[in-house]
Order: C-alpha cells, then sequence, then structure tokens
C-alpha cells in the first residue's frame, strides 16, 4: 500500500489541542503523510497552540479578520481550502469539532468527492441556536462524513438515531483527554501569582451564544460570589474578542479577589484545574477534562452537548442568569457533601487512546476501500 495523504484542517485553538495527538501518531507511521493546514480563524489563540505543541502546518491560510461575520467568514473558508488542497493529491481530509473551519472543510470534501473523517462526531445539544452555530454544524458535517468518530456511546447513538449509517461510526474517545493525560503527567507549577491561602475558582467564558446579556449577567453572579466570600480567588483566563474581553474586563477588572490574564498557555491552563477548588465554564473541552482531575463542574449554559458528566454526577449545568450563577457557586463552596460528592475522579469521555484507535479504523479503512 502506498503512502496515504492525509490533511488535517483547524483553525482555532481547541482544535490544536485535539488534533495534537492525531497529527503526532500520524508522523511515526510508514503509511501516512500527514498534511496539517491552518484556516487562521482565531489567529493569536491557534498560534499560541500551535507554537506550545511544536506543531508547523504546511499550508496557513491566514483567513482571519477583524469583526469578522460568519457567512462571509464561512465562504472565504470554502474557497481558500478548496484552492489549498487542489495543489495536494489527498486521499483523506480530517477535521475535528464543530467550527466554520470544520463546516467549510467538510464541505469542500464534500464537492471534491474527498473521503472525510470526522473526528469528535456525535456531540447534539437538541437545540440548533445552542451553541450557535455549532450545533447545525455537527449534523450537517456527519452527513459529510465517510468516518464518523465518537467519543462516546452516547455520542454513537444521537447518530444513529439521525439515521447516520452504523458502518460509518466507531466510538474512539476523545482525542483532548489523550493530549490531557501526557500533559498532567509533567511537574507542571502555576506561574500566575494565585492566593494559597484562599481557594481557587477557575472560570472560562467565551461561548457565541453568550455574548451580550448572559455574559453581563455570568459576570454580575460571579462579582456578587466574591463580593460576599472572602475566602475564594477567581481566576478568569479572558478570550481576545472583544464581545468577551471588553464586558468581563468592565465588570470585574477591578476586583481583589478576581484575577484576569491572558489566554493561558496549555500546561497552565491544566495547572490550575488541577490546582482549583471547582471549575465555572461555557467550554465544551473543559467540560470533558475537568472529570479526569476530579474538579466539579459549574456548566454556564443553558444545556450541554456533553451529558455524560451530568449523568455521572461531576457537572451541573447552571444556566447564565445573574442569580443562577451566585446560588450555584455559593452552593457547592459551602456545601461539602456536595462538593465531595461531585468531586470524583471519572473519565466519562476518553481513556488516552483515542489517536491509537482512530488511526487504526483509518488503516483498515484504506485496506479494505483501496
Amino acid at each position: 500500500m502506498r503512502k496515504k495523504n492525509i490533511v488535517c484542517i483547524c483553525g482555532t485553538r481547541p482544535e490544536v489541542i485535539k488534533f495534537v495527538s492525531i497529527v503526532r501518531a500520524l508522523e511515526k507511521t510508514d503509511w501516512a503523510n500527514v498534511i496539517l493546514v491552518s484556516t487562521g480563524q482565531h489567529r493569536e489563540m491557534l498560534d499560541q497552540k500551535l507554537g506550545y505543541f511544536g506543531l508547523k502546518p504546511k499550508r496557513d491560510l491566514n483567513l482571519m479578520q477583524p469583526n469578522q461575520q460568519l457567512a462571509q467568514l464561512t465562504a472565504r473558508l470554502i474557497a481558500a481550502i478548496d484552492e489549498a488542497l487542489k495543489e495536494e493529491a489527498v486521499d483523506l481530509i480530517l477535521v475535528q469539532g464543530d467550527t466554520s473551519t470544520t463546516l467549510a472543510a467538510a464541505m469542500v470534501a464534500f464537492f471534491n468527492k474527498i473521503p472525510l473523517g470526522y473526528i469528535e462526531s456525535g456531540l447534539r445539544s437538541g437545540d440548533i441556536f445552542h451553541p450557535f452555530p455549532e450545533e447545525i454544524n455537527r449534523i450537517l458535517i456527519c452527513r459529510l462524513a465517510t468516518l464518523n468518530f465518537a467519543a462516546t456511546e452516547k455520542a454513537k447513538q444521537n447518530l444513529l438515531a439521525e439515521g447516520i449509517r452504523a458502518d460509518s461510526i466507531y466510538v474512539t474517545g476523545n482525542t483532548s483527554i489523550d493530549i490531557l493525560l501526557e500533559e498532567a503527567q509533567k511537574p507542571i507549577t502555576v506561574k500566575i501569582p494565585i492566593d494559597s491561602g484562599k481557594k481557587l475558582i477557575f472560570v472560562t467564558t467565551h461561548r457565541r451564544e453568550n455574548f451580550g446579556e448572559p455574559l453581563v449577567h455570568i459576570c454580575q453572579g460571579i462579582r456578587k460570589f466574591v463580593d460576599l466570600n472572602n475566602t475564594v480567588q477567581v481566576v478568569i483566563p479572558v478570550h481576545k474578542n472583544p464581545n468577551v474581553y471588553e464586558v468581563i474586563h468592565r465588570i470585574l477588572g477591578n476586583h481583589p479577589q478576581v484575577l484576569l490574564t491572558d489566554p493561558l498557555d496549555y500546561d497552565q491552563q491544566v495547572a490550575l484545574m488541577k490546582a482549583s477548588y471547582f471549575i465555572m465554564t461555557d467550554s465544551g473541552g473543559i467540560q470533558e477534562e475537568a472529570p479526569t482531575f476530579g474538579k466539579p463542574l459549574l456548566i454556564l449554559r443553558e444545556n450541554t452537548d456533553r451529558p455524560e458528566g451530568i449523568e455521572e454526577g461531576v457537572a451541573q449545568i447552571i444556566g447564565t442568569s445573574t442569580d443562577s450563577v451566585f446560588n450555584a457557586a455559593c452552593t457547592l463552596l459551602q456545601n461539602r457533601a456536595l462538593w465531595e460528592k461531585m468531586a470524583r475522579k471519572t473519565m466519562p469521555y476518553g481513556d488516552g487512546h483515542a489517536a491509537e484507535r482512530i488511526l487504526e479504523i483509518i488503516r483498515n479503512w484504506f485496506t479494505i476501500s483501496h
């Protein structure tokens, strides 16, 4: 079997994190050439993660523009990815997640009749506007995929319920856990000035559907929480998007118990998660990672596409209203029995071997189909 050309397409920080184990594993094979393409959808945060993990894209499409709108971004992505792939002999395109980059790459694969492998297929919230536009992206992408790599059995069942062919679906675990477990073994120290005398509450929020009033209410709830609880320190790495940055700094920037930082290197995020008393987030990736460290998780969303943590009892959906954020944080801080119940180490999203499984499936598929 000749070496197969596999193109991995990424454009955002989470995609890089979840592609690391795949790209590294492909580079070690004797049957595949890996071609990493970056769209630059999120320029600064993407470059930070590419540099941290030592990944060097063969092609950088550099498509990010200030205040980019979804329709225009998606159109530019489709055109640029299509043009870039004309210069490659592509046997398989791999995409991950549910961003505009992922959707555009899937469309290009379909238009050019190139087989598509979809990593993290089958996530569903049940509401096409939460998360937006990710939920509708997922529904479209899985129908274009030749190989659907579902992280969990629940994700597989979601795909089957939508009529996706069973012989295209493989349960592999999530690649985020691959790299998380690898990083967690390293001796990492927190570099930012945290107060060791206080309980650390790690907070992240950046989702598009929380822009505007929901984010204002989240920040107001956090402010009310720290105003009434002097035993905690809240640490928030602030996303560069102005819709996030300006609101968080305006409401929380001057509070002595709140530490706002620039986006963190991956090792520092891992260190802060490990050091935290509990975590509040609207991030999908952190929902996957927190249970691995036994950290109680409060989800700043109206629903979740990762119900496994809820079912395990280690995560709660608390919404985005000021009162719900305040009440949930106070309850978890003050109710030791609840904290202990939620602070159990569990791994519902993967065991650290997802990339190995995905590569084995791909190799077998090439053998059978070619």
